[in-house]
């Protein structure tokens, strides 16, 4: 079995953390795409997604833009071999697939707040682990990650 290079918090109603195993996590005997951290209401629902991903879809040229530049930045701010990058509102995975190719060594995690477009995401994106969590009370431990 394989793992991330942290350790994960063990999520609100388990009792043994969980494990990534190239294609979902494990906790115990159980199996599931999406790791959800509960936590305080974000604010954020499915049907914005829905509506942010029709207007929008990834193709908008500021997306574009974002992305491009995002991806210079961490080009440029990560010197390590193999960094683990976590992309936060990762929604329909559109820069997780920009990064996946321009930076295949990275080990990629995507988070959003949403279970919906977390579960529709993972059925498009096996290999990558996906996390649901509001970010303000971030369950994960500090210096987790290389890059967000």
């Amino acid at each position: 079995m394989t793992s991330l290079p942290f350790e994960l918090p063990i999520p609100e109603g388990y009792s043994e953390k969980p494990e990534w195993d190239e294609t979902a996590f494990r906790i115990g005997a159980q199996r599931d795409r999406v790791l959800a951290f509960g936590g305080e209401a974000s604010g954020w629902s499915e049907p914005l997604t829905a509506l942010h991903e029709a207007a929008v879809g990834g193709g908008h040229f500021i997306d574009i833009a974002s992305q491009r530049h995002a991806l210079e930045e961490l080009r440029r701010n990560l010197s390590m071999p193999q960094p683990v990058i976590m992309e936060v509102g990762c929604s329909g995975g559109h820069f997780l697939r920009e990064l996946g190719a321009a930076m295949p060594e990275a080990q990629i995690i995507g988070a959003d707040y949403t279970r919906e477009t977390l579960e529709a995401l993972g059925a498009k994106m096996p290999g990558i682990p996906l996390l649901q969590f509001n970010l303000a009370p971030c369950p994960l431990p500090d210096a987790a990650v290389d890059a967000a």
